[in-house]
């Protein structure tokens, strides 16, 4: 079993160098007990007891994995199990439990920790985590055996220790620092952006503070008092203080009143709430989000593609042909720390001369993460949980259920009851014009779309007029600008999608984050223990490797 073991071990790295570069790859092996499966290029050897996971996925820069010791190393974590098949609860459905996250975004959490672990031991300087990342080695800590004898020992072959911060400006600073060099690291090492929604940009929260929304004292009063002041009014007029006392044309004339009072109160309640949120998302709304985001955010997917393809068009990376093909020229590039445009690491791996259909970008070439900015997608999970339904349904409901036992007195007694009826249709009608003119995603998308104009015209946004006037005004822009009116054989490709305000998605589990914002520090010791998460000042990450 040994010998085979090797051999399964020895053709097994073939296949790695094989399908990193191939979609899907089949081997044939010529022993029949050590069995495989393929899906998504992850193969399971169920008798010779080992795993390669996602080797597709991991575009490592070749210069770096030229050393054997760096291959065999990330060989041996994409190998590593954190689930013991035996225990009742294993790591990953614990893990899922306490940060309430679902499967797949634990996956992908657990894979991104892999990442992190090899940039430890690989980088001179070590490497610090992302909030998430940190919570996974958090928990890894706690299984003492699995990290530094399974993992750190016989896996890594080295001890990584997980160093506090010690708080403070000066420390924050340096947490900063490192950890921007951190994301610049893994960009260099597996030739892709880190997810977005696993390694938040430097210096930008994921979640957000003071969401709650409280009701000012003054408009507690002034609701209160228009609620009232129909009754007022009757009495003054009719010298009865019941509405149902009241005559048909009296009562009607009362619940007149009284729907124009519920409809300030109303227009009141939401003015005050939108004010507040607008104030709240223009507090936290994200330094670093990229024309593409912005794009993707306010117009959907089809908008921000194509806001990639004139980037790259604009920058001589890609071109169309006679015959109205587009045509990649991927040898003229150079890369850039700052990179922005999601398509170019699709666009890297496509051979020079090639011809790529729209429907291949927009399909095989557009990641969903990358082309979203988790502040912006937690805002959108924001709106939701600010409305405030109960003070909203508590004065419909007073004047509705006024209405309807007027309604129900109206026919017991045999009355007509037409005209009141037409009232409460319009307070109905006139709720729902309020609530889509004056929705809290309305206030997100008006202030995201200011931003995005904003910086459009000032320049800040992207270098070139370009790309940023398309963002904005899509292929409209060939009536704007004489460039646009070049691009015109480049928009002919583009399909005529009417998608506006189509970025609007639920985020789910996946926005979970994990750390306070204050000042305090990680746990004292070398590592952390138990359940403990580190605060705003970050955990201080882990010590360096070894060079490139």
């Amino acid at each position: 079993m040994v010998s085979r073991e090797s051999e399964v071990r020895s053709r097994m790295s073939e296949v790695r160098r094989t399908c990193c570069s191939l979609p899907v790859v089949y081997w044939r092996f010529p022993f029949a007990d050590c069995r495989f499966t393929i899906h998504d290029c992850r193969f399971t050897f169920a008798d010779c007891r080992f795993t390669i996971h996602d080797c597709r996925r991991s575009n490592l820069n070749p210069k770096i994995m030229n050393r054997p010791e760096h291959a065999e190393l990330w060989n041996r974590i994409q190998q590593f199990e954190f689930d013991d098949a035996g225990a009742a609860i294993t790591f990953s459905r614990k893990l899922a439990d306490q940060q309430k996250w679902s499967p797949a975004y634990t996956a992908k959490a657990i894979e991104e920790y892999r990442k992190f672990i090899f940039l430890c031991c690989i980088s001179p300087n070590g490497a610090s985590p992302s909030k998430t990342v940190d919570e996974v080695w958090h928990l890894h800590l706690t299984y003492t055996q699995s990290y530094w004898n399974a993992f750190c020992k016989k896996t890594l072959e080295k001890d990584i220790h997980h160093y506090p911060s010690a708080g403070g400006t000066r420390e924050n600073h340096k947490h900063t620092n490192w950890y921007a060099e951190t994301l610049a690291l893994y960009q260099h090492v597996f030739g892709t952006m880190p997810p977005a929604d696993i390694w938040t940009t430097a210096g930008e929260p994921l979640l957000i503070d003071d969401s709650t929304w409280l009701m000012p004292g003054n408009l507690i009063l002034i609701i209160v008092c228009l609620l009232l002041l129909p009754f007022v009014i009757s009495y003054a007029i009719t010298g009865t203080m019941s509405p149902y006392s009241l005559a048909g044309p009296d009562f009607l004339l009362f619940y007149a009143l009284l729907i124009a009072a519920t409809t300030i109160c109303y227009y009141r309640l939401q003015k005050a709430k939108l004010t507040f949120m607008q104030q709240l998302i223009e507090k936290n709304f994200p330094a670093n989000v990229t024309v593409f985001q912005l794009a993707n955010f306010l117009y959907g997917k089809h908008r921000a593609v194509q806001t990639g393809i004139v980037d790259l068009y604009q920058r001589d990376l890609l071109k169309v042909n006679s015959k109205q093909e587009l045509i990649i020229h991927n040898t003229r590039y150079h890369s850039t720390p700052n990179e922005q445009n999601p398509l170019i690491a699709s666009w890297q791996t496509t051979p020079e001369n090639s011809q790529v259909a729209y429907e291949t970008i927009s399909g095989k070439w557009y990641n969903q993460e990358a082309f979203n900015h988790p502040v912006l997608q937690r805002l959108i999970v924001l709106t939701k949980q600010m409305v405030s339904a109960k003070i909203k349904f508590f004065v419909l409901f007073f004047t509705g259920i006024i209405g309807i036992a007027r309604i129900m007195q109206g026919i017991h007694n045999e009355r007509p009851v037409v005209f009141l009826v037409l009232e409460i249709i319009a307070l109905i009608i006139v709720v729902v014009i309020l609530e889509k003119k004056m929705s809290e995603k309305q206030v997100l998308y008006d202030v995201v779309e200011g931003v995005l104009r904003e910086k459009a015209g000032d320049g800040s946004l992207h270098t070139d007029t370009v790309v940023r006037e398309f963002a904005v005004h899509g292929p409209s822009i060939t009536d704007l600008l004489p460039a646009g009116l070049a691009m015109a054989s480049l928009f002919v490709l583009f399909p005529m999608i009417n998608n506006p305000r189509a970025g609007w998605v639920d985020t789910g589990a996946s926005m979970a984050s994990n750390c306070s914002s204050s000042d305090s520090s990680c746990s004292s010791g070398s590592s952390c223990s138990g359940d403990s998460s580190c605060s705003g000042g970050g955990c201080g990450g882990c010590g360096g490797g070894g060079g490139d």
